[in-house]
Order: C-alpha cells, then structure tokens, then sequence
C-alpha cells in the first residue's frame, strides 16, 4: 500500500505541474475544469487517508500517532488553500495573485507528500497489500 500511495501522489505531482503549466497560458475556462478535476482526485485521496488509512496505521503503530496528527492537519491546510485557489480561478482574477497561490498550494502538497512518503511508506507497506 505505501509504494501505491508514493504512485497516487506522484500523479498528483504530475497533474499540478500540468495545471502550472496551464496557468502560464492563461486558459482560464479549461482551468477552471482540470482544477475542479485536480481538487476533487485530491479531496478523495485525503479523506481516504484520514477515514481509512490513518486509523488503521494508529491502531497498529501507536507511536506514529504525532505524525499521523501532523498529517491530518496538513489536510486541513491544503483544503483551504485548494478551496481559496478555486475561488481565485471560478472569480478569473489577477493570474498573478492565483499563480502565487497556486505555488503555495504546490510547495505545501510537495512538503506534505515527502513527509509522508518518508515517514509511512514502511508501516503501509507492512500492513496492507495495494488495492487491486
């Protein structure tokens, strides 16, 4: 299950360099679609890991609880800042403003996605084969 993870996050990574790259040639329209598209995918593969994952990692590896902690509050961060990001796209406002904070967005996600990568990969891999 952690190598499948490492797999989904680097599709995410794949897909934010896709939408910088939109951003720079200012599409708004089809932006606003891939990255409903992106923050939907992104959506699902958090409150998977807060409802599923993190409990069960919890419940077998108590001393993981600080970091599984710190991950559920990135989460938290990373909806905000996708939730502002839409509304920035939705309102077609200054590509300057959204690109910063898409840039944000992107340097939190890499930053979340390293840490977790580095310090579950492991007990994933320990505890659950990868779906399908």
């Amino acid at each position: 299950m952690g190598d499948w993870i490492v797999e989904v996050h680097d599709w995410l990574r794949a897909e934010l360099k896709e939408l910088r790259a939109e951003l720079d040639c200012g599409t708004p329209r089809r932006l606003s679609t891939r990255c409903a598209g992106f923050c939907t995918a992104l959506t699902k593969h958090h409150t998977g890991e807060g409802a599923n994952l993190f409990p069960l990692l919890g419940e077998r590896f108590p001393a993981l609880a600080p970091t599984l902690a710190k991950l559920d509050e990135e989460h938290v961060v990373v909806a905000r800042l996708q939730e502002d990001i839409q509304r920035l796209v939705d309102q077609e406002t200054d590509p300057v403003k959204l690109r910063a904070e898409f840039d944000r967005l992107r340097s939190e996600l890499d930053s979340h996605f390293d840490y977790e990568e580095r310090t579950l990969v492991a007990a994933l891999n320990a505890l659950l084969p990868a779906p399908g």
